[in-house]
């Protein structure tokens, strides 16, 4: 998996903010066997805008990493909107929360750049910062995520055990899970020897807060995804033609059917369509109902103007030599269902 950082506000300024910060991320990342890259831009509409198209083009995930500065802030919500077909929407009661902890700051800050510290992307994830005026975002879009985060290490450090380990866990195909125990009435050499003996296991990550003769233990479990509900290609003896469907969503139904009108009145929901037809309706179709993945059946390839489609609307397509009435079969015994 690849992720490109970039981080946005004044380099005079921010630079060794930035580097920290991107330290912090490269650490936490090392799990997931990610391969980083980072870049600095001013904030600057038309620079940030390139900067982010080349990133998504060739990274699953983007991380805007954004400095406490208004111009910062702004920029990155009208780059992001602008480039996703998004509205900026507003968090009043954030806002004025905001306004409360700018004062506590001693910043002063006007009415519009208090309000673009309270919005994000219409259809994004907020990932509340209680620390600090920026505050985070998610946005998954098929096979790639967006995020945009706080710059200051320590912000970001609170923020991303809990709201950013997991989304990008999942977006490399891992699950993660999290407990706290409480250790009790153990002598105070014996927890961290054990502690480091566990944190051996590269699937677990742990620390600890010893207070008044108790341990705190905070563990993090990161291992593969449960496959349950997703499609292997060796069920239907496919044919990847394009996209990877098993590695970026879960699959819990199908609608099977060779007549696009039928799918646009009954398949609402659907994650996977098994269809005959050939022609490029069947991409539009499934993009407007958010389909994930066709499978054309019957051993039926598609014309290449139909799989190039497919590539702009990052709609994954599996080709099997098996009839509708088989393949439909087998995923439904596979835990798929329909209408």
């Amino acid at each position: 998996m690849k992720i490109t950082i970039l981080a946005v506000g004044s380099e005079a300024q921010y630079q060794p903010t930035f580097d920290t910060a991107y330290q912090y991320l490269k650490k936490e990342t090392a799990a997931l066997s990610a391969e980083l890259s980072y870049a600095i831009c001013r904030p600057d509409a038309a620079e940030l805008f390139a900067a982010l198209r080349n990133a998504m083009g060739q990274s699953e995930a983007v991380v805007l990493l954004l400095s406490p500065e208004p111009a910062a802030v702004s920029t990155a919500l009208r780059v992001v909107c602008g480039g996703l077909e998004r509205t900026a929407q507003t968090d009043a009661a954030l806002q004025k929360q905001l306004e409360a902890r700018a004062a506590r700051m001693g910043l002063t800050l006007g009415y519009e750049q208090l309000a673009d510290f309270a919005s994000c992307p219409s259809g994004a994830t907020q990932l509340p910062n209680a620390q600090g005026l920026v505050q985070g975002y998610a946005i998954a879009a098929r096979r790639q995520l967006l995020m945009a985060l706080p710059a200051l290490p320590g912000e970001l450090s609170a923020l991303y055990p809990s709201a950013v380990r997991p989304l990008l866990g999942k977006l490399a195909g891992l699950a993660v899970s999290y407990a706290t125990v409480r250790v009790l009435e153990l002598d105070q050499f014996s927890v961290p020897q054990e502690i480091t003996r566990l944190s051996q296991n590269p699937h677990l990550r742990l620390t600890s807060r010893h207070q008044c003769g108790d341990y705190t233990i905070f563990v993090e479990a990161t291992g593969a995804q449960d496959p349950d509900g997703t499609i292997p290609l060796t069920l239907l003896g496919g044919r990847l033609l394009y996209g990877a469907p098993q590695d970026d969503h879960e699959f819990t139904s199908a609608f099977a059917s060779d007549m696009m009108s039928d799918v646009l009145a009954y398949g609402q929901g659907q994650s996977l369509l098994l269809t005959g037809l050939l022609n490029q309706q069947v991409i539009r179709t499934a993009e407007m109902l958010d389909m994930h993945c066709i499978i054309f059946v019957r051993g039926k390839t598609p014309a290449e103007e139909v799989l190039t489609l497919a590539r702009e609307k990052g709609i994954a397509v599996i080709s099997t030599q098996r009839g509708m009435f088989t393949a439909s079969g087998l995923l439904y015994g596979a835990g798929l269902r329909g209408v």
